[in-house]
């Protein structure tokens, strides 16, 4: 039996530095709480002094092979983040591969160079380190990273080259993938939420990548050794890449380093990116997947929005804190703790290099489908057509710096947030001038903001249950068109 490659100290490390780094969701997430019985006071704790944020400046070099390296040294505490970004992920896949990138990063630990998968785990585990490795669904990038003390730097060093440049894809790992994925992918199609996602992305992507989020059981038993060999030669490249390092290290020490681990590393020709073809809906669709026996209906609505560096970002921020992104949100207040249809209600931009999905979702009881769907309606329509108020404008911009200021303490966060300005051209400044622009956003921010991104009679509504209790529901609010949980449609009689 193989062993996990994070035990013991590497979990803990694995914790507290390696978590995902490169997620580009709004500043300021934070766990959805109920707030069942608090007195919302409406006042977040925030001094002047966090709006004088000086967002720490990485020191730059390149390698002679052209892999720029970005080093943020903090001698705080006695670890090291080394994290690799490439700019290829599953929106860089062949259109029949759905999946391959995803797969190349989950492989990479199972052999490479003369290690097999075994080895690399017990070397890893040796060092207290933690690694990971990933290309989200919908997203143009793949993260790479190890983390560990950084006593242990040289061997993090040569670790993550290896797993990065010489990964070998053995026969068997492969196969024993397929074999687990072939059965998460079936469980998946058991579960509400999936189901829910899936047509959802359908829905707003027909002709774009970002609607595949999972691989298909076709690409996972086609799927060859020298598929995931060719992908890697064709995006693994230092002229694709970026190399950021948060923690106890000295640049003009880890520089040679860097130098003898990756410069092997030879840089090529990028293939050209796959077309991304992305229109608005024109009208509102009801999409309804039929889950029989459900006692709940997922609810999931909404449309194309923006992208990340649209001048409008940070307004949306400020929009999304009122309307869903927490649970002292209005989606969640009103549909929960007053109307108690549901255990949360939240809404989401994701933002990318495209334009990603405005999104309101929540799960609700199956009795309850109608009044939930209108309220989502009512409350989308609120934020539209009114004025948000001085207090909860107040204390959505109080939270959002609040949290954004906490976050630069966590060595992730700070690598994520420097590669996410390097990977959207924008300014060295930007961060220590988000608090202030924050601060900026005025009520009729919010409503401009609103009724351009937000529109519920453009919006995609999809909700996953027992047809049999909900299809006559739902077509009060428009045509039904009806899938299975295979994805297919059903014909109505």
């Amino acid at each position: 039996m193989r062993r996990k490659n994070t035990l013991g100290m590497g979990m803990l490390l694995c914790l507290l530095l390696s978590g995902p780094a490169w997620g580009q969701g709004m500043p300021g997430e934070t766990r959805r709480e109920s707030t069942k019985g608090a007195v919302l006071k409406n006042r977040a704790p925030l001094s002047k002094e966090v709006l004088k944020v000086q967002f720490p400046r990485p020191k730059e070099a390149k390698l002679k092979n052209g892999l720029t390296v970005l080093v943020m040294e903090d001698h705080r505490l006695p670890t090291v983040l080394l994290q690799v970004q490439l700019r290829s992920g599953s929106l860089s896949e062949p259109s029949e591969a759905p999946g391959l990138a995803s797969m190349t990063a989950d492989l990479l630990k199972e052999g490479a160079g003369s290690r097999n998968s075994l080895e690399i785990a017990q070397q890893l585990d040796r060092m207290g380190a933690g690694f990971f490795a990933d290309a989200e669904f919908g997203t143009d990038v793949t993260n790479i990273g190890i983390s560990g003390l950084s006593e242990h730097t040289d061997g993090l060093v040569s670790q993550l080259s290896d797993l990065v440049l010489r990964p070998t894809f053995p026969a068997e790992e492969l196969r024993q993938y397929r074999e687990r994925q072939l059965a998460s992918l079936a469980q998946q199609r058991a579960q509400a939420g999936f189901l829910v996602n899936e047509r959802f992305m359908q829905a707003l992507y027909p002709n774009h990548p970002a609607h595949v989020i999972a691989p298909t059981e076709a690409s996972l038993n086609k799927v060859t050794r020298d598929e995931l060999a060719r992908f890697h030669t064709q995006t693994y490249l230092p002229n694709n890449a970026i190399l950021a390092i948060t923690g106890d290290v000295k640049m003009e020490e880890v520089i040679p380093k860097l130098e003898k681990a990756f410069g092997s590393w030879k840089a090529g020709t990028l293939q050209s990116a796959r077309p991304s073809e992305i229109k608005d809906s024109e009208a509102m669709r009801i999409l309804l997947v039929n889950r029989p026996g459900s006692v709940q209906t997922n609810l999931k609505m909404g449309n194309v929005g923006l992208t990340r560096t649209d001048p409008d970002y940070v307004t949306v921020v400020v929009l999304n804190r009122i309307l869903g992104a927490e649970s002292s949100s209005r989606l969640f207040l009103k549909l929960r703790e007053e109307l108690g249809y549901t255990y949360g209600a939240y809404s989401a931009f994701q933002l990318d290099s495209y334009r990603g999905p405005w999104s309101a979702s929540g799960e609700v009881r199956t009795d309850v489908t109608e009044p939930s769907l209108t309220e989502f309606i009512n409350q989308i329509n609120k934020i539209r057509m009114e004025k948000v108020t001085a207090q909860e404008l107040d204390l959505a911009k109080r939270s959002i710096v609040a949290r954004f200021a906490l976050s630069l303490e966590r060595p992730q966060s700070l690598t994520g947030r420097a590669l996410e300005l390097r990977r959207f051209g924008l300014p060295a400044d930007y961060w220590d001038k988000f608090p202030e622009r924050v601060q900026s956003v005025t009520p009729e921010d919010i409503q401009r903001v609103a009724g351009k991104y937000l529109d519920p009679k453009k919006m995609q509504v999809v909700a996953v249950g027992d047809a049999s209790k909900i299809r006559d529901t739902l077509k009060k609010f428009g045509e039904v068109v009806e899938y299975d949980v295979s994805g297919q449609p059903v014909k109505q009689p």
